[in-house]
């Protein structure tokens, strides 16, 4: 997704505000891949929620002109774990976990 001109990508405190809205608002998706990972890593769609809820975004890249956020929380258990998420309209995706 190309960011408006009103839009920071450095600005994190705004962009994970807009992240937790659109999973308030159940607006994303699960790629594939973070999903095998996930399975192989014993890690559900609660300890997702969890770390992109209470998290912080602790870095960003761009691959083309697509933005994607590491989040950096803590799985229901309380183990440290991170996800990779991207911004995509009015939807974010999980791209890694």
């Amino acid at each position: 997704m190309s960011y408006s001109h009103h839009e920071n990508p450095g600005d994190y405190a705004r962009v994970h505000r807009r992240i937790k809205r659109l999973w308030d608002e159940g607006l994303f998706t699960i790629e594939p891949h973070a999903q095998r990972r996930m399975a192989k890593r014993h890690i559900d769609l609660l300890d997702v929620q969890n770390i992109i809820l209470d998290g912080s975004i602790v870095s960003r890249d761009r691959k083309g002109d697509q933005w994607r956020y590491r989040i950096q929380g803590a799985t229901v258990a309380g183990a440290t774990a991170s996800c990779i998420v991207a911004i995509e309209g009015r939807l974010i995706s999980v791209l890694d976990y």
